[in-house]
């Protein structure tokens, strides 16, 4: 098809179109963001049609096959986290050791000082459970659009205890 419309041959514009969607699962994993098939079906169609390689489709086949070539895998995310939480990670443990010592320090406060609370959680956007990652990868973050307490938010009922 004189050499995919001087995009160069099949094999070079496979090998372009794997690339890309490679660097654009990197970047999502990144920046923590869930990551499923129908990416890296959109990323390698998107790239596909730069070569007005029309015939391409990245079906379930291709898509395995990128996957298990790549060290690609899936698994259920771990914890959300918010975008602010990503660019300040070390602040965020500095803050979690202080919380710490905190609740150990409030261990020994008397019985009139101990809340009973019921709470229930509500969800303010729908966030994946589940996401594509590099096999191996210790821990699997996912990313809410909203700040990570609204993506999380739950109401509390309290009352002291006599």
């Amino acid at each position: 098809m004189q050499q995919i419309q001087q995009g160069g041959t099949q094999e070079e514009i496979m090998d372009a179109i794997e690339k890309f969607t490679l660097e654009q699962f990197r970047e999502a994993r990144n920046t923590f963001k869930a990551v499923h098939d129908v990416d890296i079906k959109r990323w390698a169609i998107q790239k596909s049609l730069d070569f007005k390689f029309r015939r391409f489709k990245a079906g379930h086949n291709w898509i395995n096959i990128f996957k298990k070539r790549n060290g690609i895998t899936s698994r259920k995310i771990q914890k959300i986290v918010s975008n602010s939480e990503i660019e300040n990670e070390a602040k965020l443990k500095k803050k979690e050791m202080e919380f710490r010592i905190l609740v150990k320090s409030m261990h020994h406060q008397p019985s009139s000082m101990t809340w009973n609370s019921d709470q229930k959680g509500f969800n303010y956007e729908i966030v994946d459970n589940s996401t594509l990652l590099w096999k191996g990868e210790h821990r699997t973050f996912g990313t809410s659009f909203s700040p990570r307490n609204k993506a999380t938010h739950s109401y509390v009922y309290c009352a002291v205890c006599h």
